[in-house]
């Protein structure tokens, strides 16, 4: 077993039992070693870990074994007034209803069905929604006519 130190770059043993698959070739750097767990930062700006020294294997800067990663994809934001669809259909809005966005709330988006439905508002991750043009909103309205 190597000795870990602060700044080593690390990996999670893809042998390791009970290592989360999240973790799993991800490259990491030693912030902090415990008498039972060492805590680490991820280098990809994600989680940090912290997990037992026989666990890890420090990066030798070959490539990482484990899972093939998906690469996450960027965060699309929203701006009041913009028009979209659902990604999955809910209640009776199927996913050709058009929706308003009423907010982007950072974590969440606010849509509600053009036109309005009242008071009522869904909150939906931005992933789970489709940005529609304008072309589109009028090949549905006049569908609707």
């Amino acid at each position: 077993m190597t000795t870990l130190k602060p700044g080593d770059h690390v990996y999670v043993d893809p042998n390791f039992p009970g290592a989360a698959a999240d973790v799993l070739g991800r490259e990491f750097i030693v912030q902090k070693i415990n008498p039972k767990n060492v805590k680490c930062a991820a280098v990809d700006g994600g989680r940090g870990i912290n997990y037992p020294a026989t666990s890890l294997v420090v990066y030798d800067g070959g490539g990482i074994p484990g899972p093939e990663r998906v690469q996450q994809q960027p965060v699309e934001f929203f701006t009041a007034g913009e028009i979209v669809t659902l990604a999955r259909p809910w209640k009776d809005w199927t996913t050709e209803t058009p929706l308003v966005v009423l907010a982007d709330k950072g974590r969440r988006v606010n849509v509600t069905p053009l036109g309005g439905a009242g008071d009522m508002y869904l909150r939906t991750p931005h992933v789970g929604l489709v940005k529609r043009d304008l072309a589109w909103l009028t090949e549905r309205l006049v569908e609707q006519a």
